[in-house]
């Protein structure tokens, strides 16, 4: 599978919460943000199409 290198800006909260998580779990950052992202859209392709609307 090709990886594409992606950034984005995220509070100091958020970042301080995802080394938390990935040094207390033992995962690499890119690879709990992946799966972040995937769960997200998944989550937002199973609501209806009139809610998922709002939620832009």
């Amino acid at each position: 599978m090709a990886e594409t290198q992606i950034s984005a800006y995220v509070s100091d909260t958020t970042k301080e919460l995802v080394e938390r998580y990935v040094e207390a779990h033992g995962v690499k950052k890119g690879r709990l943000i992946e799966e972040a992202l995937l769960h997200h859209l998944q989550a937002l392709r199973e609501l209806p199409a009139d809610l998922s609307k709002k939620t832009r």
